[in-house]
């Protein structure tokens, strides 16, 4: 389970932008996020593509994704080697569709967010 303590404050702004339903603008962010903007700093992209995209599995764990916050679920994953994991989430594996199903997002977009998950799985 996550600690509140454990959860920096890009996990605090996708929940934000889940529940507006705000798009993949950075604008979104700054404006749910308003000073804190600086904090969220590099995230903010990849909070918003993981609560449009890849929350929904990677939060309960559907399909036997790893859930965000997990670190000995994502710490497997890992272990195949960073390049494999983003080859994973670009091309898709098993359950897990193309690129998350965000087809607006770049291969260096699918890789932040990754890196994003990371990050907050520790």
């Amino acid at each position: 389970m996550r600690s509140l303590a454990r959860i920096d404050w890009s996990f605090l702004v996708l929940v934000a932008v889940l529940l507006s339903g705000a798009g993949c603008e950075d604008s979104a962010v700054e404006q749910l996020a308003g000073s804190t903007t600086a904090t969220v700093g590099k995230a903010s992209r990849s909070a918003v593509i993981y609560a449009k995209h890849c929350i929904a599995c990677h939060n309960s764990g559907m399909g036997g994704a790893p859930v965000l916050g997990d670190s000995s679920a994502w710490a497997s994953r890992v272990a195949q080697g960073l390049e494999t994991v983003y080859e994973n989430a670009i091309n898709g594996i098993r359950g897990m569709p193309l690129m998350g199903t965000c087809t607006a997002c770049s291969e260096e977009d699918i890789r932040a967010t990754v890196d994003f998950m990371l990050e907050n799985s520790q």
